[in-house]
């Protein structure tokens, strides 16, 4: 048993799986029966799916014939394995196999088909080209269209953007501001002059009709009067008569004429600010208002380059660039086959 899944192993080191087998299950399990050296069942399976014709990318259709061609090789069915391998050339005229990964004999045998069909691949090769040439070019026109339509975006975009900003200073008028006395609703409302005539004459009225008051207040005096009993047993009572002497009849009634007319003044001027301030209220004032230019972005530009598609015929995988010269020497493994195993073996190459 353990010389079985060794062996097992072996085959997948020497025959990696390839890249379009994860497209196709069926294509993946006859891939698998390859790999496991069960060569009749993966015939049989990469048969059903060409007559089925279910292998419609070309990775696929090289994977299945390579299978095909390999398979059929190792039942010691040359003719069919040179009919399988001359379909995959057909697909892929640049297909090679690796001598590290197949034996000499089959890399031998694979490039003789070649060598054989190659004044009938030499079209094939050549139109491949073309395609190729005309899916860069066609990709490049397209990357130029989205490069257009980027660029067409960005000055539509620039184009609506504003490109100044104004910023204003509002203030505030509380409307309960507009009922009170001394010129507030005016100073509120910006007019200065009418609000400091208001606050004076209402200060002027209010001072006059507090100082007409108070003289008045001050020029009344009272006197001790003694009021005789009416009626025999009764005593005598004491009180006081108040008011304005005689010598100060004139004044008190100046003060108490200028205390009332200074007074209607006063509301007066009070009645006038509240109607005048309702006038010209306004809730929102603009104070201040500046224009500032917007800083404008430096353009940029995107480039994009087309990507490789050049592939690894031999594993599907995407080619590397050369690193450097090849090594002079080198250490690797090469595969073994006997009737009914397969193995690996060290070589140094120089």
């Amino acid at each position: 048993m353990r010389r079985r899944l060794l062996i097992v192993a072996l085959a997948a080191l020497l025959f990696p799986l390839g890249a379009s087998a994860a497209g196709d299950p069926q294509l993946k399990r006859a891939q698998d029966r390859f790999q496991y050296g069960d060569y009749a069942d993966a015939v049989q399976q990469v048969s059903r799916l060409l007559e089925q014709n279910r292998l419609t990318s070309d990775e696929s259709l090289v994977e299945a014939h390579r299978i095909l061609g390999l398979a059929y090789y190792y039942l010691d069915r040359k003719e069919e394995a040179r009919s399988a391998l001359v379909s995959l050339l057909s697909v892929d005229p640049d297909f090679k196999l690796d001598p590290f990964f197949y034996p000499p004999k089959v890399v031998e045998f694979f490039d003789q088909v070649k060598a054989e069909n190659e004044t009938l691949l030499a079209p094939i090769r050549e139109q491949k080209a073309r395609i190729e040439a005309e899916r860069f070019r066609a990709e490049q026109a397209r990357l130029r269209l989205l490069e257009e339509e980027r660029k067409r975006r960005e000055e539509a975009a620039e184009r609506l953007q504003p490109s100044e900003v104004v910023e204003r200073v509002e203030e505030n008028h509380p409307y309960l501001l507009n009922w009170l006395p001394f010129g507030v609703g005016q100073f509120q409302n910006g007019d200065v002059l009418k609000g400091s005539l208001l606050a004076g004459g209402q200060t002027l009225a209010a001072g006059a009709s507090v100082l007409g008051y108070l003289v008045t207040a001050n020029l009344r005096t009272c006197k001790p009067l003694t009021i005789p009993g009416g009626s025999l047993g009764q005593p005598d009572q004491e009180g006081q008569r108040c008011g304005i002497p005689e010598g100060s009849q004139n004044l008190a009634a100046t003060m108490i004429s200028m205390k009332w007319i200074a007074g209607a003044a006063f509301w007066g001027l009070f009645a006038y600010g509240i109607i005048d301030a309702h006038l010209h209220w306004e809730p929102v004032v603009l104070r201040s208002q500046t224009t500032r230019k917007l800083p404008t972005a430096p353009p940029t530009e995107a480039t994009s380059e087309p990507p490789s598609t050049s592939t690894d015929t031999s594993t599907g995988s995407p080619e590397t660039p050369d690193a450097g010269p090849t090594p002079q020497a080198r250490l690797h493994l090469a595969p073994w086959f006997g009737p009914k195993a397969a193995g690996a073996t060290l070589v140094l190459t120089f």
